[in-house]
């Protein structure tokens, strides 16, 4: 039986055993009538109110019953629910070590066992330094006869490393932006910014953008977050950047809602018209007004 039922039953019921208990209480303290009909009359009364009060007390119980049972699994499944999250961020942060371990041995192994062509063509090993993403980087022209990483690479490289900070992300996000044209690019504040990053301006258009700097495929929650912060913010467009992918869901939904989705292939487009001067010192870390 559905609580909203069960509870107009009980509603019910009470009401039957209130009237005929009053009746019963008015009927013995009747002042008009003999001393013999008052009895009778309030003890008829007292059984018609006996009479629903027992599957009231019965249904009252199993009402009762019920709300303990479903507050008991509430508290269950938001134990299970923090419990699940709290395994999920911990797995993720494995994930992210893994990532960032591979690429250090990957850069390590490269700077050991780098391949260059020497002036014969013959292919020979030659030791030469490759930069990790983690530590400030020389990117000056390399040696045409030398396989080495470019700077573009060596930047997403850095990007991916540090993942788990979002600052450094939004950083270079804002040089893109005002490499490709926008103006007034600002971020917003760390707090409480309902899913905005960065404003930006360009052609008389503004733009609400977040920055997602993931290992994993971006979901539906950047995108419902970006429609409600464009429209705090009082923007025209929406975009969502990350140096990542988005999932299918993601992509559906950006449709609908007219979000513009800028995943690694538009990251590394417009990294590529950087100046070296900018590629060198956000590799470094430094900051580029």
């Amino acid at each position: 039986m559905k609580k909203k039922n069960h509870a107009k039953i009980l509603i019910l019921l009470g009401c039957l055993v209130a009237f005929f208990l009053i009746g019963s209480i008015g009927t013995f303290t009747n002042s008009n009538g003999e001393a013999s009909g008052r009895i009778f009359g309030g003890i008829l009364f007292l059984i018609f109110a006996i009479i629903p009060a027992i599957p009231f007390y019965i249904l009252l119980r199993k009402y009762l019953e019920s709300i303990k049972i479903d507050r008991d699994t509430k508290k269950e499944l938001e134990k299970i629910q923090y419990e699940t999250e709290k395994q999920l961020k911990q797995n993720e942060i494995l994930k992210q070590r893994k990532e960032l371990e591979k690429l250090e041995a990957q850069n390590k192994k490269m700077q050991n066992n780098a391949l260059y062509y020497d002036g014969n063509h013959n292919l020979t090993n030659h030791s030469v330094k490759v930069p990790s993403p983690s530590i400030k980087a020389d990117i000056s022209a390399p040696h045409s006869n030398q396989l080495s990483i470019s700077s573009p690479e060596l930047l997403l490289m850095k990007i991916d490393s540090l993942s788990t900070s979002g600052v450094y992300f939004e950083n270079v996000a804002c040089v893109l932006l005002k490499a490709n044209g926008f103006q007034n690019v600002r971020t917003t504040k760390t707090s409480n910014d309902y899913g905005v990053d960065i404003l930006a301006e360009k052609d008389g258009v503004s733009y609400a953008i977040q920055c997602k700097c993931y290992s994993s495929a971006i979901g539906n929650k950047a995108i419902q977050e970006i429609v409600t912060g464009k429209m705090f913010y009082k923007c025209m467009v929406a975009i969502v950047f990350t140096n990542s992918t988005f999932t299918k869901n993601a992509i559906e939904t950006a449709k609908e809602t007219q979000v513009i989705l800028w995943d690694r292939t538009k990251l590394t487009e417009m990294i590529s018209s950087l100046s070296d001067e900018n590629l060198k010192k956000l590799i470094n870390g430094e900051y580029v007004s």
